[in-house]
């Protein structure tokens, strides 16, 4: 099994929500498994404003 997580808190590592993820996959029989930790913070993310009609994205 593949599991994601993606962090968006300002408070990076030091995350509540975090912490209590970590717990949450100890309790999961995630050991084979393959997780990815994601933290957004510090990411330059922008949303699409729209497509052109030639099917460009613009940004």
């Amino acid at each position: 099994m593949k599991v994601l997580v993606i962090n968006a808190s300002a408070n990076k590592e030091r995350s509540t929500t975090l912490k209590l993820t970590k717990t949450f996959l100890e309790g999961l029989d995630v050991e084979a498994s393959e997780v990815e930790f994601v933290t957004t913070i510090g990411l330059n993310i922008n949303p699409c404003r729209s497509i052109r009609q030639d099917r460009e994205w613009y940004f």
